[in-house]
């Protein structure tokens, strides 16, 4: 049975990956900008609105946070054929960086929710109830399982894949014919 389709060992697809998965949140961030745009005009005060408010002020503050997680996956995945085992740890650091971000932007939200001192009524953003944050953790779980899917084909090559990017020269080609 075949899992996925993606060759471990192709390194421009360990690059294509990496920057997909790096900008997720970043494509994520101006969904939710263009949602707010259309929600801020068509819902009264309603759960999408909230919800996608939630989202839009978490993932624009949460930059500082992820950022970082970013450039080291971009950096690790773009250096693969030159230095395999430390690029794929850097891209790896990178990863599970942008994931612990996410679970605590989940668990931080989760505890406005439940927590039963009363809210700032000056709170840029709404208290969400149980179904709302449901709602609003299920594209962060989404993140963590693209996440976990570029670790898994990151890593599953183990030695075949570093084994091909060290027969890879600087300009793509390899080193040696393929039978």
């Amino acid at each position: 049975m075949t899992v996925a389709t993606w060759n471990t060992g192709d390194v421009q697809g360990v690059r294509r990956r990496a920057w997909w998965v790096a900008l997720t949140p970043v494509g994520f961030l101006l969904l939710t900008f263009g949602a707010m745009a259309v929600l801020n005009e068509v819902a009264n005060p309603s759960s999408a609105l909230d919800v996608t408010a939630t989202w839009a002020v978490g993932m624009a503050f949460g930059l500082i946070f992820y950022l970082p997680g970013i450039g080291v996956t971009i950096i690790g995945g773009s250096a693969v054929d030159q230095v395999p085992r430390t690029a794929r740890i850097a891209a790896t650091v990178g990863i599970l960086w942008m994931s612990v971000v996410w679970v605590v932007a989940v668990a931080d939200t989760a505890r406005m929710t439940f927590d039963p001192l009363p809210r700032d009524e000056y709170s840029w953003t709404a208290r969400l109830s149980t179904p709302e944050l449901v709602v609003f953790a299920v594209p962060f779980g989404l993140m963590l399982l693209v996440n976990g899917w570029y670790l898994w084909t990151l890593w599953r090559g183990g030695a075949d894949a570093r084994a091909d990017a060290s027969r890879v020269r600087g300009d793509g080609r390899h080193l040696e014919s393929e039978g």
